[in-house]
């Protein structure tokens, strides 16, 4: 196993919330490498997780456009994770040469970059991965000139039975609307930076931006930015771009959809470029470890993802040399080495340890009946049938494929918007029942007020017109639909029964007979 003093530490080329990055030169062969140094003591139970997710990624993955892993080693309460050093930077610092050189992006590099970046998002998502924090700072190329995804430490890996998180995380400007609006989400999450990175290297500023948290919100949830900057590229460009700025996630395009978008597969000919179909990674990334709790703990995980310095093939072993003691001094030199004496055959050889004497096996004694002692109970019949062999049927859980998990949550949409239309029509219907409740009675008041006009003689009251019998009225039970679902409609109960929101609604909404509602 590698060690800190195989490596030359040379400058610091990054910082974290409880780690650096620096670069550092191997002793054996001054190859250049970049070291993670990750301190334990500051992460927190969450952190560890994290921590555990990023090294099983880094020594599984098998794409090019993902940063290369080298090894990883602890000490001193610290964890070193030694990766590839991209020798031109990050896409960061490219874009700011190209702005302060008044220099632009040409087209054929746009979707370069943009292809080399999706495909390795693609690899990702293959693997049911958020990689959650998707910018330029974290995109790196090496001396080749290729794209390659980096900085895997708040990854997102999502389990069949939960295709969704709800953790809030990442970097402010490139966060999509459903994390601030505190919504679950899944690998949409990772679309709209992508977007934000593409919008960035042709405008050279991210799409959104705000002079505090609250202006940022309202422009993420608006979704709208400047679309005049982007004139000057082709409008394949501009097209991604909206497509993946899409403020509602269900329309937001999944990788595979993009990368089959016909302004991309026409330039991969052009660009010399294929998109890649192997998707394999090493079993190392299934295995599930608990959270360490003492260095110990983390002794054993990293020990498994360690790369060791001599192949697994083993050499020829060969005998001991012995130093013998010399009285006295040889005046002819020794040709040949002096290799130990085989022990002749009828002697046994010597053990290196005296085996420990094996303890005698303690027997029970048996137990002695008194005469005045309770009989024992006679020992129950033996089954001396043979068991029969079980045989437990494993079968693999399937997989939830993209288009499963994008039809749940279409499902999940519409009940959602069913539930909400119910809960409307449900006030709606209150409202309009103790409303037909409140002018039943105005009726009946009328029409006795008529009849003891009537019967006293008052001919200076003019009679009230005649009024529809109630036995031709509508029954309330007839506009109350049937529903057996939780959310279920019920008849109108007394006033005092209801919400004082309803009542309020009531009460300002009508304009008859307002001391009935006081009174009630």
């Amino acid at each position: 196993m590698f060690t800190i003093e195989d490596y030359e530490f040379e400058k610091i080329i990054g910082k974290g919330s409880f780690g650096k990055v620096y670069r550092v030169q191997k002793k054996s062969n001054k190859h250049t490498y970049a070291i993670k140094i990750l301190n334990l003591p500051l992460a927190a139970q969450i952190d560890k997780q994290l921590i555990i997710n990023e090294i099983r990624f880094l020594a599984s993955h098998n794409c090019k456009h993902i940063i290369d892993y080298s090894t990883v080693f602890i000490k001193h309460s610290s964890i070193y994770i030694v990766m590839e050093y991209a020798k031109k930077g990050d896409l960061h610092q490219y874009i700011k040469y190209y702005k302060s050189n008044n220099k632009k992006f040409s087209d054929s590099e746009l979707f370069n970059y943009f292809i080399q970046i999706a495909q390795g998002i693609k690899y990702l998502h293959k693997h049911n991965i958020i990689h959650r924090d998707i910018k330029t700072a974290n995109i790196f190329i090496d001396h080749n000139n290729n794209l390659k995804l980096g900085d895997f430490g708040i990854i997102k890996i999502l389990q069949n039975h939960s295709m969704q998180a709800n953790t809030q995380i990442g970097t402010p400007c490139y966060m999509p609307p459903e994390l601030y609006r505190y919504q679950r989400y899944n690998t949409k999450f990772d679309i709209w930076s992508l977007g934000c990175v593409l919008y960035e290297m042709m405008a050279f500023n991210p799409p959104f931006n705000g002079r505090s948290i609250v202006d940022l919100k309202y422009k993420i949830f608006s979704g709208k930015y400047n679309n005049q900057i982007l004139r000057p590229y082709a409008s394949e460009l501009r097209y991604i771009v909206s497509l993946t700025l899409n403020t509602n996630p269900t329309l937001r395009p999944s990788i595979e959809q993009i990368l089959k978008l016909p302004a991309l597969l026409s330039k991969l000919s052009i660009l010399k470029l294929s998109i890649t179909s192997d998707y394999n990674i090493k079993p190392l990334f299934f295995e599930q470890y608990n959270i360490p709790r003492k260095q110990s703990d983390w002794v054993a995980i990293i020990k498994k993802y360690s790369k060791p310095i001599i192949s697994s093939t083993k050499l020829p072993s060969l005998p001991s040399i012995t130093k013998t003691p010399i009285s006295k001094p040889i005046s002819k030199p020794i040709s040949k080495p002096i290799y130990p004496v085989p022990h002749p055959p009828n002697k046994p050889k010597p053990q290196l340890y005296r085996p420990k004497p094996a303890l005698p096996i303690l027997q029970k004694p048996e137990p002695v009946h008194k005469p005045n002692s309770k009989p024992s109970k006679p020992p129950l019949p033996q089954n001396n049938k043979p068991k029969e062999n079980i045989i437990i049927h494993t079968e693999q859980i399937p997989i939830l494929s993209n288009a499963d998990n994008k039809e749940i949550m279409d499902i999940d949409l519409d009940i959602d918007k069913v539930s909400q239309s119910i809960k409307e029509l449900r006030a709606q219907l209150d409202i309009k029942l103790f409303r037909l409740e409140h002018l039943k009675k105005k009726r009946k008041t009328i029409i006795d007020n008529n009849q003891q006009a009537i019967v006293a003689g008052n001919n200076h009251i003019t009679p009230h017109p005649p009024l529809v019998p109630i036995s031709q009225l509508k029954k309330n039970t007839d506009i109350i639909p049937n529903c057996e679902d939780k959310l279920s409609l019920y008849k109108a109960s007394p006033l005092s029964y209801m919400s004082p929101k309803s009542r309020l609604i009531i009460k300002i909404g009508s304009k008859h007979d307002s001391n009935y509602f006081l009174n009630h």
